[in-house]
């Protein structure tokens, strides 16, 4: 039998509390249109993915794209030797966590430009 507390408001079945919360984690630990944070990340030198620059986080990948964009925008890399433009590139990823095996890189649920 459930345990009842009584209180000047009425009574409070924890048991069935307990089971809705227990339901509410479940679905917060797996349904994926829970976990929509977006992050970003530009390359000044696109030819060179070891050095970005992190950009944020984004309720969407569209908003990632524009922040990306509008960053590359302002990006004036030249190469060294010649003085030619340097193209930049960014990504945007969805659900990323830093991996402990892969030296710390942002291993993402999804990823796109």
């Amino acid at each position: 039998m459930p345990t009842v507390i009584e209180g000047g408001i009425g009574a409070l079945h924890l048991g069935a509390r307990k089971v809705g919360a227990a339901a509410l984690l479940l679905c917060l630990a797996s349904c994926d249109g829970w976990n929509f944070e977006w992050q970003g990340w530009v390359y000044p030198n696109g030819a060179d993915l070891t050095r970005d620059v992190a950009i944020g986080r984004f309720q969407t990948a569209e908003e990632c794209r524009r922040s990306a964009q509008a960053l590359l925008a302002n990006f004036n890399v030249t190469n060294h030797e010649d003085g030619s433009h340097v193209a930049g590139d960014y990504e945007c990823g969805r659900a990323c966590k830093k991996s402990g095996e892969l030296g710390g890189l942002n291993v993402c649920a999804e990823t796109t430009k």
